[in-house]
């Protein structure tokens, strides 16, 4: 291997400097595409360099104006001297062709970074201290930021957009008098009310689920990503850190066959029951649901098995019940600099993976018996900030029961008291508790 040449091109990166001293117009084409470290030939890199020098200050480009600037550095002689940039003008078959060679060259600078990435790697895997767990995610992160950064810059005419705006209002209107119902932009949560004032779950959202403890925060968790599994049959991620896999399973059969699910776990059932929850178990089976139930997990830990939810299960949202269960590296961080630090981490998650995380938090104590607000979020102020939607889950003091105690309806608030892209607002819920399942408190018409 170490024998071998790397990935280059060296035609092509003259092409391209050739083009940028012909027409100024290939070096507006090239420079969104291309920095300097870009070229393999050192000399490449000098004279590239220059001619961006040289545009940034509005001098002309050419022949002359490149070799006196080089002069200027002492550095003209190491390129190859006048000679050799006219070999460049000479090497160029065509100027229209500019961003053809550049991409060539990008193309091979891209092959040499990720030849440098694994050589990194193979190093930190043979140091004696090698963790095995950080050596993945730094990888698995390095090797994501070479995908986006690959990404040429693209700028977009406001022609172009009204073309497009257009089109798309059009589709969305066409659809809504054919479906007779509000299109949204993002995921559909199951809840009508919900999903108007937040347009359902959209792309690289960090969105939160906050409450005190057995006010149902899990339960409306479960029952959108059940609704996005089972009726959409959309990918769903859910990382639970605190309830395995088999008490999640059971809450999603005890909510679609609408069953008791205390009497569904002590095997109390009816023989009315039994078809209801035959159903409910075929439609479980054939959901795109997938469950990590690690205890306390790593927020290294989580990162990458979220990567490799969406590369390999093409997960189009993730929960995570909840952000206090997370551990990070660091243990001697005070435990708000932690918070702090595992939500600005799923913040930047949820934009890498372009899809939306739902995180769930509880509140602080001094928000018992009254509605909470932005401040109670617990542990915190990261949480208030980072995120783009937060909702609150309230009861009257008088209906604060335990799940396992509600058996009726019990009057729940859904409190949406952050919402960067919409109106703050509060949809009235009721909770059946031994379905667990909320729903909304009015049908909507």
């Amino acid at each position: 291997m170490r024998d071998l040449v790397p990935p280059q091109d060296l035609d092509s990166e003259r092409a391209v400097l050739g083009s940028m001293m012909i027409d100024s117009r290939a070096v507006d084409a090239v420079v969104p595409i291309l920095k300097a470290s870009d070229f393999y030939h050192p000399g490449h890199q000098s004279i590239y360099d220059t001619i961006v020098q040289l545009r940034d200050q509005a001098i002309p480009i050419d022949l002359i104006t490149v070799a006196k600037s080089l002069s200027n550095k002492n550095t003209l002689e190491q390129v190859g001297g006048p000679n050799y940039l006219s070999e460049l003008l000479a090497s160029v078959p065509t100027t229209a062709n500019a961003e053809l060679y550049a991409q060539i060259v990008r193309d091979n600078s891209v092959l040499r970074s990720l030849i440098r990435l694994c050589n990194e790697i193979i190093s930190q895997c043979y140091q004696p201290s090698a963790n095995s767990k950080t050596i993945l995610e730094q990888a698995e992160r390095k090797i994501l930021e070479l995908a986006v950064n690959r990404r040429a810059h693209q700028i977009m005419h406001a022609s172009e957009m009204s073309i497009q705006l257009t089109s798309e209002i059009q589709r969305l209107t066409e659809l809504h008098y054919t479906q007779k119902k509000t299109i949204l932009t993002g995921i559909p949560t199951g809840y009508s009310t919900l999903d108007r004032a937040i347009n359902g779950l959209n792309k690289s959202e960090f969105i939160i689920i906050a409450a005190r403890t057995s006010l149902g925060k899990t339960t409306l968790a479960i029952n959108i990503a059940s609704h996005i599994a089972l009726n959409l049959k959309r990918p769903v991620g859910y990382f639970s850190l605190e309830m395995p896999w088999i008490k999640i399973g059971f809450r999603i059969i005890a909510s679609v066959a609408g069953v008791d699910l205390f009497r569904l776990q002590h095997g109390e059932l009816r023989p009315s029951d039994q078809s209801n929850i035959g159903y409910a178990v075929s439609r479980l089976y054939e959901a795109p649901l997938y469950i990590d139930d690690t205890p306390h997990i790593s927020l290294l830990d989580l990162r990458a098995q979220a990567r490799r939810m969406v590369n390999q299960y093409k997960v189009e949202v993730i929960f995570i019940d909840y952000i206090s269960i997370i551990n990070v590296e660091d243990k001697n961080l005070p435990r708000h600099e932690q918070v702090a630090e595992i939500s600005r981490s799923l913040m930047s998650l949820s934009r890498e993976l372009n899809i939306p995380i739902v995180a769930l938090s509880q509140v602080t104590r001094d928000s018992e018996g009254k509605r909470p607000g932005l401040h109670n979020i617990r542990e915190s102020g990261s949480l208030e900030q980072d995120a783009d939607i937060i909702i609150f889950l309230h009861r009257e003091r008088e209906y604060q029961r335990s799940e396992s105690e509600a058996g009726g309806p019990i009057p729940t608030e859904l409190i949406i008291a952050k919402n960067r892209q919409g109106d703050t607002t509060v949809i009235p819920m009721v909770f059946l508790g031994n379905q667990t399942r909320f729903e909304l408190a009015e049908i909507e018409r």
